[in-house]
């Protein structure tokens, strides 16, 4: 657990310089990091980290196991799942619907950014359950963009195209959050690698 797996030049965050959460409102360096091991492991266009799943700093400086571990200590799968356009959109949605008030849903992302317009209301529809239904209203989500590898360019996202996700099993296999929309996705790759393996 304490062998050396890297070197931060950079304290890596959850929490501002007062000691105040970050990672439910806001990306952090570690949030985006983490998305990014997913979609990098996965070899995906898109990786998401939600910010209620990211536990820990870590400081700059000798990095080790232990310290993703701290991290990362749910032991969630990464999974790849191939998902529409919209059904992102959809997802993301939800992420931020009580944006700016704290949500572990909070998108922390690689591949994929957005605006926010938050003097809409949210429009998300929820059952009994807190489960997605659907978008009733304006979407708050808008300028919704998806790097392409091959151009190295931001590209407005196609809704009716497929897209490649990364993310742990919490939210695509066991829809987590409430996030059933996701039940849409086609599950590619699902081998048991660990989140903290792929950071």
């Amino acid at each position: 657990g304490n062998r050396k797996v890297a070197i931060s030049e950079v304290d890596l965050i959850t929490k501002d310089a007062d000691g105040n959460r970050l990672v439910r409102i806001a990306e952090t360096n570690l949030g985006d990091l983490c998305a990014e091991a997913m979609r990098s492991a996965m070899n995906a266009e898109i990786g998401y980290m939600n910010g209620g799943g990211i536990r820990s700093d870590i400081l700059a400086g000798d990095v080790t196991f232990n310290h993703l571990l701290n991290v990362l200590p749910f032991n969630n799968s990464v999974v790849l799942a191939e998902v529409s356009g919209q059904t992102l959109k959809d997802m993301m949605e939800m992420a931020v619907m009580s944006w700016p008030a704290e949500d572990g849903s909070f998108p922390h992302l690689a591949g994929v950014r957005f605006s926010v317009n938050t003097s809409i209301p949210t429009s998300v529809v929820l059952n009994e359950q807190e489960e997605f239904v659907s978008v009733s209203g304006e979407y708050r989500v808008y300028n919704m963009e998806i790097f392409n590898k091959d151009t190295n360019q931001y590209e407005p996202i196609d809704l009716t195209k497929s897209y490649t996700l990364a993310a742990c099993n919490y939210f695509l296999l066991d829809y987590g959050s409430g996030m059933t929309m996701l039940k849409n996705a086609k599950i590619l790759q699902n081998e048991g690698m660990l989140d903290v393996e792929a950071l």
